[in-house]
C-alpha cells in the first residue's frame, strides 16, 4: 500500500479505473467548420505548459472510454482550441492586431460558435442542461475568469459562453475553494477587479496537473541534499496575488531586501536565493500564487526532487480525494501572513534542510521521507 494514498483511497480509485474501464463512454464533439482556428504552433515552452486543452480530447478520441456514437455516450466533452490561440498564435503585445486575441475576440469568433454548434445541431446538452458535458481549460484559471490574462466578463460573448458552461464540469489547472465568477459576475467592466475572479467551483469542476517544459530528473540519480547549496528558492514576478495569497509575494521581496534581511538574522542570501539559481540546487521551492492559485513551480519542484512550499489558502490540488500531498510537500496559511511568520517558516525550512545534510540516514529525516514521496508521485 503507498503511503501518497489517503485510508482506502487507493482502492478505491483502483475500482473506479476498472469501472470507467468497463462502462464509462464519452463522446468528443467535433470542432464545425468555417470558424476561427488555431493556424500556428505552439510557442517553445509555452505549448509544454499550456497544450493539455489539444492533448485531452486527442487522447479521448482513441481511449478505450471513446465512443463515436452520442447516443451511447454518459459524457460529452466539448472540444475547442482556446488555447492555442490565445498563446500560440498572439503576436507581441504592442502589434496592432492584439485586440483579436482578446478573451472577447476569441469568445466572439472561436469559442461561443463551437457552443451554439453543440446547442443547435445536437439534442444532448439540452437534455441534461449541460450537467452531463465536459471541457477544459488549463490556463491558469480559465480563459475568462484568470486575473490578467482576459478582457472584461461583462463582453456579451463571453457572457453567453459562461451562461453555458453553468452546470458544466470544467477540467483546469487550479482549484480555489472561495466564491466562484458566476456568484460575483460583473454587470459593468471588471477593470481592477480582474484579480478576484475564479473559475473553479467545488465539486463539479476537475483539478489537473499542468505540464511543463522541464524534465524529470532520473529516478536512478541518489538524492543528495549536501550537495544543493541553497536552503530555498523563489524566481518569478514580484505582484500582489490573487485572492489564495494577495500579500505573500511583496512580503516575501521584503524578507530578500537589506532591511528584510538585517531584521531576521536567520536569513542569509547564501541560503535563501532570491530570483537567482536553478530549482535543483535548493532543498525547498517556494510555490506562492500569483495570478492563479499556483503556476508551474509546483510541478517542476515536484520534477527536481525539491519540496514545494505552497504559500497559497484555499487551493484544491489534484487528485486530493486520493493522494495526500502532505506526504510530498508542505503548506503555509498566509491570509493573515505576517513577516515574523516567514520568518519563522524559513527558520525551520532551514533547520530541516540542515538536518538532511548532517543525518546518516535520510530516511529518517523529513525532507528525505518527502523526497522519497515525491518520486513515487512523479510520472517517471
Amino acid at each position: 500500500m503507498s503511503i501518497l494514498f489517503k485510508d482506502g483511497s487507493e482502492e478505491s480509485l483502483i475500482r473506479l479505473i476498472r469501472l470507467a474501464e468497463l462502462e464509462l463512454k464519452i463522446f468528443v464533439y467535433p470542432i464545425p467548420d468555417g470558424i476561427r482556428r488555431c493556424n500556428k504552433p505552439f510557442k517553445g515552452g509555452l505549448r509544454d505548459m499550456f497544450d493539455m486543452e489539444l492533448r485531452l480530447p486527442k487522447y479521448y478520441k482513441t481511449s478505450v472510454v471513446a465512443t463515436q456514437d452520442p447516443e451511447m455516450a454518459d459524457l460529452y466533452l466539448v472540444d475547442h482550441e482556446w488555447i492555442c490561440l490565445r498563446v500560440g498564435s498572439e503576436p507581441s503585445r504592442r502589434a496592432p492586431d492584439r485586440f483579436k486575441f482578446t478573451g472577447h475576440a476569441i469568445g466572439r469568433d472561436h469559442v461561443l460558435p463551437i457552443w451554439r454548434n453543440v446547442l443547435r445541431n445536437y439534442p444532448y446538452f439540452n437534455r441534461s442542461h449541460g450537467h452531463d458535458h465536459i471541457t477544459s481549460f488549463v490556463y491558469d484559471n480559465g480563459p475568462f475568469c484568470s486575473a490578467g490574462h482576459i478582457q472584461p466578463t461583462s463582453s456579451p460573448a463571453v457572457a453567453e459562453v459562461m451562461g453555458y458552461l453553468t452546470n458544466v464540469s470544467i477540467l483546469g489547472n487550479n482549484g480555489y475553494s472561495g466564491r466562484s465568477v458566476w456568484e460575483k459576475h460583473c454587470e459593468k467592466p471588471c477593470e481592477g477587479r480582474q484579480s478576484y475572479l475564479f473559475c473553479h467551483r467545488e465539486g463539479r469542476d476537475i483539478v489537473l496537473p499542468q505540464p511543463h517544459p522541464f524534465p524529470p530528473l532520473s529516478s536512478s540519480i541518489t538524492y543528495n541534499p549536501s550537495s544543493r547549496p541553497a536552503v530555498t528558492l523563489y524566481r518569478g514576478q514580484i505582484r500582489q496575488g490573487t485572492d489564495c495569497s494577495p500579500l505573500i509575494r511583496p512580503l516575501l521581496q521584503h524578507m530578500h531586501s537589506p532591511a528584510g534581511v538585517r531584521s531576521n538574522s536567520s536569513l542569509s542570501s547564501s541560503h535563501h536565493w532570491w530570483q537567482t539559481g536553478r530549482m535543483n540546487e535548493t532543498v525547498f521551492a517556494l510555490c506562492p500564487a500569483g495570478a492563479a492559485c499556483w503556476s508551474m513551480r509546483l510541478y517542476h519542484a515536484l520534477f527536481s526532487d525539491t519540496v514545494p512550499v505552497i504559500l497559497a489558502d484555499r487551493i484544491i490540488v489534484p487528485f486530493e480525494r486520493f493522494l495526500d500531498w502532505k506526504q510530498f510537500s508542505m503548506k503555509l496559511m498566509t491570509g493573515e501572513g505576517s513577516e515574523s511568520d516567514v520568518g519563522d517558516m524559513l527558520r525551520v525550512l532551514h533547520n530541516m534542510a540542515e538536518e538532511s545534510k548532517k543525518s546518516s540516514n535520510l530516511q529518517n529525516t523529513v525532507v528525505g521521507q518527502k523526497v522519497l514521496a515525491m518520486r513515487e508521485v512523479s510520472p517517471w
